[in-house]
């Protein structure tokens, strides 16, 4: 008997070549490679706005949270209000509730990114992101873009270990 090894990124395969009358000249026997499988979830609330293009609210992979940004809609009107502090507000109050959603609340949060229209509104951002933390604030990103989805003046997205 006859083994020939190959390797391959996704297997590997040994055939075993056998001199024996009526048996196949050849039989293959691949080992599947091992992966570490990740329960992964979509999470879903109807307290915060729903996605309306090809993304989810928020997708828990094994014990890590990852919340899609999110604008600042109010829930109560479905509007977005103009003031940057009511849509700091807003914005914050959505990613509280996707983040109940999935189990956790905004002390699990780990890193969040803000997405400003304008950095003069900086000061006023800090003051009531602040009031959302007690103890420990996540790691953070602040970055000023040229344009944000319906014309809002921020975005928010988190990260989150449950």
């Amino acid at each position: 008997m006859l083994l020939l090894f190959t390797l391959s990124k996704v297997k590997i395969s040994v055939y075993y070549f056998i001199n024996i009358k009526n048996y196949r000249p050849y039989h293959k026997f691949t080992w599947p490679r091992r992966r570490n499988k990740v329960d992964i979830r979509i999470i879903k609330t109807e307290n915060a706005p729903a996605a309306k293009t090809l993304f989810s609210q928020a997708v828990r992979a094994g014990d890590t949270l990852y919340v899609s940004g999110q604008l600042p809609i109010d829930m109560k009107t479905g509007l977005i209000p103009t003031d940057i502090r009511e849509q700091v507000r807003c914005s914050m109050n959505n990613i509280s509730e996707v983040l109940k959603a999935a189990g956790g609340s905004l002390e699990n949060a780990v890193r969040m990114t803000i997405y400003l229209k304008d950095l003069d509104t900086f000061d006023s951002v800090n003051e009531v992101y602040a009031s959302y933390f007690k103890e420990s604030l996540p790691a953070r990103t602040t970055v000023e873009v040229a344009r944000l989805p319906k014309d809002a003046l921020i975005e928010i997205d988190c990260i989150a270990a449950l």
